[in-house]
């Protein structure tokens, strides 16, 4: 599965945020679990973290206490360490 982006999507940052999801809930689940986004931030982003430091950025996130990320805990994430930034600025 790739991600893919139109321009007219790239300034909303909702449907970036569900595109990314989807490709990120390998087991389709709707959560995202921390191994799940430790695969991606190791193996895809190529960040030296260890499951517990994932582990740890998750669970300040979780809203709701499950140790997954829903879409919408998934966008605080992204929010937080400025992700849609980055990527508004690679569209322009």
């Amino acid at each position: 599965q790739k991600l893919t982006f139109h321009m007219a999507s790239v300034g909303d940052t909702h449907e970036l945020a569900k595109d990314m999801f989807k490709l990120i809930d390998a087991d389709n689940s709707g959560e995202i679990t921390v191994h799940e986004m430790h695969a991606v931030v190791s193996d895809l982003l190529g960040l030296d973290l260890s499951v517990e430091d994932v582990f740890n950025v998750v669970q300040d996130i979780d809203e709701d206490g499950n140790g997954e990320l829903d879409l919408e805990e998934f966008e605080v994430l992204l929010e937080r360490f400025g992700i849609f930034e980055d990527f508004m600025h690679v569209a322009k």
